[in-house]
């Protein structure tokens, strides 16, 4: 749940626009409301379409955007057919300093990601042991190492695409494997590339929107399921506050804290996760152990 409140300001805001966007508000409304009801439709009454809700669902917001607000494939007409990947293509060096804010920077998608996989284990039956969720982990380390040798960006579980998970329902590790595999090479073909970023941002958006709450909304599923008492309602309620209030923060206040300061208070994953592990180990001490012994 914290995870979807540190990306909730990238799906409605982006779907509405700006006021300076080509399409605002009626159109970026409009397409977005287009593509999110064709992903409900395919999804619940689709039969075997359902797997391709997602792509379905934008190519009808995309193609309605752009009968009123034209595409331009100049963008895509210009571009490299293929480009060459270089190794540290802006440098190498290590800085102490740089090192430090990346590892805090970070954390958040190491924390998100644990949740993830739980969630994607719950949404299966699986039973995810600490060695499993270990090895995710590793592979996300070892992906951000492979992806900055080529000036990547890091890799790491992102919410929606667990929620096209949920979605299509296929969850197979070698459709995933293979579509990975795809990506990377297709990843050498700029036109494709430019093809992917002139899709119109509010249609993803949209898109995003639905799919981060269904996200969220299994997180309030596995909450209903805990035993409540009055120790946890404070535990989880304080973290809650603090990850989402750090959102909220005046950017005055924000300037006079330190850099790592504000990485914790502007990360509700940090600042609620944080909070929410020390509380629960001082006030659930007992649980903890019941737990372990079990």
């Amino acid at each position: 749940m914290l995870i979807m409140m540190q990306v909730a300001n990238i799906a409605l805001p982006n779907w509405i626009g700006l006021p300076a966007s080509p399409g605002f508000p009626t159109l970026n409304i409009g397409a977005g409301a287009l593509a999110v009801v064709v992903l409900i439709v395919v999804s619940v009454w689709g039969g075997r379409l359902r797997r391709a809700a997602i792509l379905i669902g934008l190519a009808v917001g995309a193609a309605c955007y752009a009968a009123v607000k034209p595409i331009s494939l100049a963008s895509v007409a210009g571009a490299p057919l293929l480009v060459t990947p270089r190794w540290f293509p802006f440098g190498f060096a290590v800085e102490p300093d740089l090192v430090v804010v990346f590892l805090l920077v970070l954390i958040p998608p190491a924390i998100g990601s644990m949740a993830l996989y739980h969630v994607v284990a719950d949404w299966g039956d699986e039973k995810l042991s600490e060695g499993r969720l270990a090895q995710g982990i590793f592979a996300v380390a070892l992906g951000s190492i492979l992806a900055g040798l080529v000036g990547g960006f890091s890799t790491i579980v992102y919410p929606d695409n667990v929620g096209m998970l949920r979605t299509t329902r296929v969850g197979w590790r070698y459709a995933t494997f293979a579509a990975g595999l795809l990506l990377i090479v297709l990843g050498g073909c700029i036109k494709f590339d430019m093809l992917l970023v002139i899709i119109p941002l509010p249609v993803l958006s949209a898109l995003a929107t639905i799919l981060f709450g269904i996200v969220f909304m299994h997180g309030v599923h596995m909450l209903a399921k805990e035993h409540w008492d009055k120790r946890k309602f404070i535990v989880t309620g304080l973290a809650m506050m603090v990850g989402l209030s750090g959102m909220f923060m005046a950017p005055t206040t924000l300037h006079a804290m330190p850099l790592w300061a504000r990485l914790i208070l502007q990360q509700p994953v940090i600042s609620g996760g944080l909070t929410l592990v020390v509380l629960y180990a001082a006030l659930c001490a007992r649980e903890i152990v019941a737990r372990a012994k079990s």
